[in-house]
């Protein structure tokens, strides 16, 4: 199974430029609104986000929690 990772998200708890992570069962659950199963986990200390991308991040149209 795949772990897939995307950058540039904006966490909304600590504020910083963070990478996150979900895996493939959850990206097709993810489709669907009605799916508890629908979490994707923000990573923090193994995919930190380079710092000058940062400076780009935008905030999600969905906020994420940790």
């Amino acid at each position: 199974m795949c772990i897939h990772y995307s950058t540039g998200y904006l966490c909304q708890k600590c504020g910083h430029c963070v990478d996150m992570e979900w895996r493939d069962e959850i990206c097709i659950a993810y489709k669907s609104p009605k799916s508890k199963a629908c979490v994707r986990t923000t990573v923090h200390s193994t995919k930190r986000v380079d710092q000058s991308k940062c400076e780009k991040c935008n905030p999600p149209k969905m906020k994420f929690m940790v």
